[in-house]
């Protein structure tokens, strides 16, 4: 059986009958996976922060329809209704028998992972996020996402603040202590249980131009997932495919941009994504994900994804790929997919 990793998820209107051929049919074929951007909620108080998402209920059938099995919920907008949005969401799915992880009661439900059987496989899926406003993140009391927080360094050097006035300067991030030690508790207890843990993280900056880069926090997070346990990194928020890097014979794909996203924001997003797919044999045992199958995404104007025609002439794909050589992958053409080994 397939499994298939999406880019990030938004819509606000009927999106089904507009993704066809190939593409639909993967999804239906497959275990498909995804993070959904916003709550699916038709009220609630909208929380205080830059930008507010939520899709209405009566769309929930959408993701059904297209062929999503389970969604991470561990970002920054599942929050954006407060607990209100968070609720309708969860029964939305549950409705619909979609999975979901990376949010909860508490920061003990959010951290959990999602046990799914994959085709005789044991399937084990946790979702964290480093971008979330300080009252979305769950407590031990408080609902909300699985949030790692960390500490913002800014490293400033006086030489080249008067020679490059207004320069961009190296900015540094470092996760709370606290925080990893759960996290490593709870990927330590899945790991036991499960033939393929996979961790989907939400991290990176959202928008153009710097969403463009692979922060040097991120490669960090993303070795340590490995380090204890996972067998591979899914992460998104930067809206643009960016490299895949492979690490201790692990993959960490650093983001897969949009899958759909059908609405205008305020900021300027990438409209070149990407889906990841390899196959899931029946196991006993720990699986090993030794390739993977990239199919570059280019959205259209309406934000609806088809698979880019000649890959090699996207500019983001042609980046992505080059950067993913120098960080372990080998990658070879094979039409419009990307085999990453």
């Amino acid at each position: 059986m397939k499994l298939v990793f999406l880019g990030d998820i938004f819509f606000t209107r009927r999106i089904s009958g507009n993704i066809k051929g190939g593409l639909l049919s993967l999804l239906k074929t497959s275990f498909v996976i995804g993070n959904l951007e916003a709550p699916f909620c038709n009220k609630g108080t909208p929380m205080e922060k830059f930008s507010n998402l939520k899709i209405s209920t009566s769309l929930a059938s959408e993701l059904k329809e297209l062929g999503v099995n389970a969604v991470s919920l561990a970002n920054n907008h599942i929050m954006d209704y407060g607990v209100e949005g968070l609720e309708s969401t969860i029964e939305s799915l549950s409705r619909l028998e979609i999975g979901w992880f990376g949010a909860g009661k508490n920061i003990n439900e959010a951290l959990a992972p999602l046990e799914v059987d994959v085709g005789g496989s044991r399937v084990c899926l946790v979702g964290i996020t480093t971008v979330f406003v300080p009252q979305a993140r769950a407590a031990d009391n408080r609902p909300g996402v699985a949030g790692m927080r960390m500490d913002t360094l800014v490293i400033l050097s006086s030489r080249e603040i008067l020679e490059e006035p207004g320069a961009p300067y190296i900015v540094k991030a470092r996760l709370y202590d606290e925080d990893v030690k759960i996290l490593k508790e709870k990927i330590s207890h899945a790991r036991a249980r499960c033939n393929l843990l996979v961790a989907v993280v939400h991290w990176g900056v959202g928008a153009l131009p710097y969403s463009t880069v692979v922060l040097d926090y991120m490669r960090e997070l993303g070795r340590l997932l490995v380090d204890c346990g996972v067998d591979l990194v899914v992460g998104g928020h930067p809206h643009i495919l960016l490299p895949i890097e492979k690490y201790n014979g692990r993959f960490i794909a650093y983001s897969l941009g949009n899958f759909v996203f059908t609405e205008k924001v305020p900021l300027e997003l990438s409209p070149t994504g990407g889906l990841i797919e390899f196959d899931l044999e029946p196991s006993n045992n720990a699986v090993e994900v030794r390739s993977l199958r990239l199919t570059p995404l280019c959205l259209d104007e309406y934000g609806i994804p088809h698979e880019c025609e000649n890959p090699l002439q996207v500019p983001e794909v042609l980046l992505a790929l080059n950067q993913s050589r120098k960080w372990g992958c080998r990658c070879s053409i094979e039409g419009n997919h990307v085999v990453v080994e």
